[in-house]
Parts: C-alpha cells; structure tokens; sequence
C-alpha cells in the first residue's frame, strides 16, 4: 500500500515538474517569439528612418540645386537690365534670364557662355531687324541657321533654344575645345584658320571668352 502512495507521489511529482518545464519552455519560446517580432518591428522602423533620412537628403539638395539656379538667373537678369540700361523691366528682365538658363540646362552647357555669346551679339537685347549678313535676333541668328533648325529666329525663345542647340552642337563637333566652337559660331567651317586670320572671328572669340571668365566670377561670388 505505502509502495502505491509513493509511485502515486513520485508520478505527481513528475507530471508537476513536467507542467512546469512546459510552462518555462513554453514563456521562452513566447519571449523568442515576441523578442523576434519586436527585432522585425525595429528592423522595419529603421528602415523608414533611412528612408525618411534620404528623402530629407533628395529634398535638401532639390531646394540647394533650387536656389542656386536662381541665384544664377538673378544675376542673367542684372545682366540683361544693365546693359538695357533699365529699359527692361525686371519681370522681363527675368523671364530672359530664365530662358537663357534653361536651354543651356537643357542642351548641357552652362549658362555664363550663353549668357557671354549674348552680350557680345546683342548687348542682351532681342534685335528684331535683320544686320547686312541677314542676321537677327539676341543671338544673331543668320538664315542658313535658321532654316537648319526650321525655327522662326525673329521669336525671341526661339532665337535662344537656336543658339543653345548649336553651340551645344559645336562643343560636341571639336571635343570641347569652346574657343574652335565660337569660332565656328561667329564664320562658320574652317573654324581654326578664322580664328587666326579673320579679325571679327578672333575679337568674338576673345571677348566672349573674356565675358564668359567674368560672368562665372560673378556667379561665384
């Protein structure tokens, strides 16, 4: 009888003990459980932060390219008053400025040789009558040109997206050699030997050259 108790105390014994290493297994598995969704939930939050972080980054350096554009489109628009001497309002004044930049953006070239091949063509202003070789216009566009880009030069944003797309044109044609391609801009083919021998081609050279040193300058500064 006392032999019965005993295996009958021992088996309780046992199945306790068993229940309670069910009960510490079980929290450990729940603990691992919970520990490895709160590492995911971590692992996931992290992930938005870096996300987060590198929109703020995308978005800083969005609002930094902004004004600097601007910067450098207030100053075209000084530029463009100046040498107007004041005739151009400053909306005007801006809206040039603006063009002027954004075909240069757009044909990858900077906006200082732009705005320099201008002031030498031009002074800035948009000639709407023809000079004795036909041509016209900001940028001085003559008819063989024109009609290359089958564009009327006498528009004004079409005299500047003409002059962008073919000093773009020009770098590219003589490996980025700038001085060959105004060159060319200014007399057409035979670039090199004008540049040493025509007189007007060598001064339009220079002087945008000259004006192109000093408008990025003034951008930097």
């Amino acid at each position: 009888m006392a032999n019965n108790d005993n295996k009958k105390k021992a088996k309780i014994a046992l199945t306790l003990i068993f229940f309670i290493l069910t009960l510490i297994l079980s929290g450990i598995f729940l603990n691992n459980l919970k520990l490895n969704s709160l590492e995911k939930r971590a692992e996931k939050l992290e992930n938005k932060i870096d996300s987060v972080d590198s929109n703020f980054d995308k978005i800083e350096s969005a609002i930094a390219k902004e004004k600097k554009a601007n910067r450098k489109i207030y100053k075209i628009a000084n530029e463009v008053q100046y040498r107007n001497y004041n005739n151009v309002n400053s909306d005007r004044a801006y809206y040039i400025a603006e063009k002027i930049y954004n075909e240069a953006q757009k044909r990858n070239i900077s906006c200082e040789l732009l705005t320099a091949i201008g002031i030498v063509e031009s002074d800035l202003t948009h000639l709407r009558y023809r000079n004795e070789k036909s041509a016209i216009g900001m940028f001085q566009i003559t008819p063989i040109i024109e009609k290359k880009y089958e564009k009327n030069a006498s528009n004004f944003e079409n005299n500047v997206e003409i002059a962008a797309r073919y000093i773009s044109e020009l770098i590219c044609r003589y490996n980025g050699d700038k001085k060959l391609a105004l060159a060319h801009y200014n007399g057409g083919s035979n670039a090199e030997m004008k540049m040493q021998n025509y007189p007007e081609t060598k001064n339009f050279v220079e002087d945008v050259i000259f004006y192109y040193k000093n408008i990025k300058k003034l951008m930097e500064g």
